[in-house]
């Protein structure tokens, strides 16, 4: 397999030498050089004549004057003849095994499209960000990136956008998708525009983080106002994709017996996207024929799989738009507007669900404030995960309860925006038979999740969370003392272990725990209010009064700690407080 290496060159000979030099040192794979001569006059044309007669493997392509980096790249592309082609900076000064590395990244998978590696002056996550202890010249250079290759060996990192400065990319890729788009000359975005057009291709793009390769930095781009050029071609590189983009949405939910809610939801849902299929499960109240009753609604049926996800990827399969939204029917949206007309491609978008309760003690609560003519109850904590995605059969649902898109997304490398306008109202926690008409179901699917799992993190917490919630509390303790073990510093478990021994009346326990949670998490609100109730209990009631005036300086409306300082400021007895952290 032969590797082309394609090195654009425009006058810093230099750095073109020091690059070279670098190359043949550590280079011992088969592999031809192409130089593209952008129009030199400092001596660097009649260098390149010297280093082709020296060297049969290496071609030079003259340019009288500066094409620009796509251009010039496109030039080496098309003359190249290997399996691979590198696109490598002349300010780039490589390392040992550099380019084995890359290559057995990129055949780490069949799908893998192009590979980068990290870097000391590079954009986005292949930046290292501090090596002025690694090294300062470029023989503690070579050193450092050894050493760096030895400690990350095998860590690949799928990210949609590889900077073009070293970059390996598969014959295949070009075969597929054509060369730089020369929009973009003389340099910048023409990466980000080749990165995607790969993606949505199918091809992942990775960032090889057992290589790491010194970039002097734009060295080429001397002279030039790169300000000024990246704000001209991120203009271009957003009109031509604005012209490309499809921004349809379908809106995909599972539905049984939701004749409650689901009328609420699509007149919500409805008038925001463009299709709304609704899967439903074995309803028996009319909640088929409520959702009839919209135009742009299909409706599947699908026999009830045991498995949330197996179900969403079902809705997912009927989806014709090039968006997907996850909605359930007894959640309201709002603020998509704000975001719609800008979808970016190969992103996704994750949302915040403001789940509303009249339960004062569940963890991160943050009181209504009349924010949303949509809030009910009086408080809501949080949930945030990704709700809209592009219409991609690789992204898929996985976890039978709980379910998540994001191991698909990570695996794919598209990119992540937290958005900040877009909220999901879930009103179904509001009612009062909703943890016993979820719980038994959720929990056996937890523990077959758990099985399927191998005891992963986020399957113990949920199982242990559940088990909590179902009151079965040595259990949960058991599941919690499990999570310690694959994760000691976790700050879930102590907060839920003074729950667990709260509950069974073990204050002493309990004060033990919550204190160990109040010094990992000092600034958690929850962390404070059970510490203050676990002091008043077992402990230190002057502690506790202190506790609960810190907590009401924060949120004046912290329903525990007010209901806690009025009992100690009246005297009254322990056993008054209503409820438990």
């Amino acid at each position: 397999m032969k590797t082309s290496i394609i090195i654009v060159c425009f006058d810093q000979l230099e750095f073109t030498q020091q690059c070279i030099e670098s190359v043949q040192a550590f280079t011992p794979e088969e592999h031809e050089v192409i130089f593209v001569d952008n129009g030199s006059t400092d001596g660097t044309h009649e260098w390149i004549l010297e280093q082709l007669q020296k060297n049969p493997n290496y071609t030079g392509i003259r340019n009288e004057r500066n094409m620009g980096f796509p251009i010039a790249c496109n030039q080496g592309i098309r003359a190249a003849t290997g399996d691979y082609i590198v696109l490598l900076n002349n300010d780039a000064v490589v390392s040992k095994e550099w380019l084995r590395g890359l290559i057995d990244c990129a055949e780490s998978s069949p799908d893998i499209g192009i590979v980068g590696p990290r870097s000391n002056f590079v954009s986005g996550p292949q930046l290292v960000t501090d090596v002025s202890e690694g090294y300062d010249t470029l023989f503690k250079y070579q050193l450092f990136a050894e050493n760096f290759r030895k400690s990350f060996r095998g860590a690949y990192y799928p990210y949609w956008r590889i900077v073009l400065f070293c970059a390996l990319i598969k014959r295949n890729v070009i075969n597929e998708i054509g060369v730089l788009d020369e929009l973009f000359s003389p340099g910048s975005f023409e990466d980000d525009d080749f990165c995607l057009r790969a993606c949505l291709a199918g091809f992942r793009n990775v960032i090889c983080s057992d290589v790491f390769v010194h970039h002097h930095g734009s060295q080429s781009m001397r002279g030039i106002n790169y300000k000024e050029l990246l704000e001209t071609n991120q203009r271009k590189f957003d009109a031509k994709w604005a012209g490309l983009a499809d921004r349809s949405i379908s809106a995909c939910m599972i539905v049984r017996n939701e004749a409650q809610y689901i009328k609420q939801c699509l007149d919500s849902i409805s008038p925001q996207v463009d299709e709304v299929v609704v899967v439903d499960t074995g309803s028996t109240d009319g909640t088929v024929d409520i959702a009839r009753q919209y135009g742009n609604v299909k409706i599947y049926h699908l026999d009830w799989p045991d498995d949330f996800s197996v179900a969403r990827n079902f809705a997912n399969s009927k989806a014709t738009k090039a968006w997907i939204l996850s909605i359930d029917a007894d959640e309201i949206l709002t603020g998509l507007d704000t975001i719609k007309e800008n979808l970016r491609p190969f992103y996704c978008y994750r949302i915040c669900t403001r789940n509303y309760t009249k339960n004062c003690f569940f963890a991160n609560l943050t009181y209504n404030r009349g924010e949303y003519e949509q809030e009910q109850g009086y408080a809501w904590f949080p949930s945030t995960k990704i709700r809209l995605f592009p219409n991609d059969k690789r992204v898929v649902w996985e976890f039978p309860v709980h379910e998540v898109v994001e191991n698909s997304v990570y695996r794919l490398g598209m990119g992540i925006i937290e958005t900040e306008n877009v909220i999901v109202h879930h009103y179904g926690r509001l009612e009062e038979t909703y943890e016993r008409e979820h719980d038994e179901k959720y929990y056996e699917l937890l523990k077959k999740q758990w099985k399927t799992c191998n005891a992963d993190l986020r399957s113990l917490e949920q199982l242990a969370i559940q088990a909590q919630s179902m009151k079965k509390y040595d259990e949960a303790k058991g599941f919690w003392f499990e999570v310690l073990k694959l994760e000691p510093s976790s700050q879930l478990a102590p907060l839920n272990l003074c729950h667990c021994w709260a509950e069974q009346g073990d204050w002493k326990e309990a004060l033990k725990w919550a204190t160990k949670s109040f010094v990992l998490s000092p600034d958690s609100m929850d962390s404070a209010q059970n510490l203050a109730l676990c002091e008043f209990y077992a402990g230190d009631v002057a502690v506790a009064e202190k506790l609960c005036l810190d907590i009401l300086k924060k949120n004046h409306l912290n329903v525990v700690a007010n209901g806690l300082l009025d009992t100690i400021r009246n005297n009254n007895s322990a056993s008054s407080i209503a409820g438990t952290p």
